[in-house]
């Protein structure tokens, strides 16, 4: 056991000097850096070009379902729907009152005038 060396004291202090003179060495792509720099007004029209085209979407989306909306009420005013989607619950109480109308004309009810 003589032959081994003493171990290293794990809590060393370190100097303030050896602290200073250690610094952050940063690498970078001369590129990448000039692309991120001069990529603003790119990256700001790709993003209004993407949400534009989202609401676009969404806009076609409302008017599909209003002009389902309309279809259904057309073929509900003719009798032609006999079953709704479930997706449109207007359309659902739009139902349920004209079975309330059905049941009124299927009722005897009897009327006397004196």
């Amino acid at each position: 056991m003589e032959d081994q060396e003493p171990e290293k004291q794990l809590g060393r202090h370190i100097s303030k000097r050896a602290l200073r003179n250690k610094s952050l060495i940063i690498s970078f792509d001369e590129n990448d850096r000039r692309e991120f720099v001069t990529g603003f007004h790119k990256r700001k029209k790709q993003r209004r070009k993407i949400a534009e085209k989202q609401q676009e979407r969404k806009q076609r989306e409302k008017r599909l379902a209003e002009r389902k909306k309309r279809r259904l009420a057309i073929k509900m005013a003719y009798g032609e729907a006999s079953e709704l989607p479930e997706e449109n619950p207007d359309a659902i109480s739009a139902v349920n009152i004209s079975e309330d109308e059905d049941d009124d004309e299927n009722c005897d009810h009897v009327s006397t005038v004196n």
